[in-house]
């Protein structure tokens, strides 16, 4: 998104809460500190080793996917 305009970015930051929302109240496993440490790895990237990381991230794409986000 690094060359997105600003109407771009406020659409996806919009839609970035209604996930937030959506994972609230999806049935995922607790999260605790540890949890969201184990998400990302040393470069500060999603670490898809972590099955967390990938459920959310799964989640992301169906979401996006049924709004139509390009």
């Amino acid at each position: 998104m690094g060359g997105a305009d600003v109407m771009q970015r406020v659409m996806l930051s919009s839609r970035a809460l209604e996930l937030v929302r959506q994972l609230e109240a999806a049935p995922l496993s607790a999260f605790s500190r540890q949890t969201f440490t184990m998400l990302f790895c040393e470069n500060l990237r999603l670490d898809f080793r972590s099955e967390t990381a990938r459920t959310i991230y799964q989640h992301c794409l169906t979401y996006l996917v049924g709004t139509r986000w390009s």
